[in-house]
């Protein structure tokens, strides 16, 4: 009887080992995958902030153009 629940036992214990080492490769796998995400996402967000650099100065530049044009037709009244 000892020796059949030591068995039982053992084979517990290594189903038990199996799953665990099943459950570690399935959360390195979607770790892994959360990081190349991530990555990809940081990339994504310093693309978006070299865009809207460029959109904020063309805005400057164009309230620069309009302040220039709004003083010549003013000057232009007077």
């Amino acid at each position: 009887m000892d020796i059949q629940r030591v068995r039982h036992e053992q084979q517990v214990s290594e189903d038990t080992n199996n799953n665990l080492g099943s459950q570690k490769r399935q959360c390195d796998d979607e770790l892994a995958a959360l990081r190349d995400r991530n990555r990809e996402d940081l990339e994504e967000i310093d693309r978006l902030n070299v865009a809207n650099e460029v959109k904020a100065n063309e805005g400057n530049d164009l309230s620069g153009h309009i302040r220039n044009l709004e003083f010549e037709i003013s000057k232009s009244l007077n």
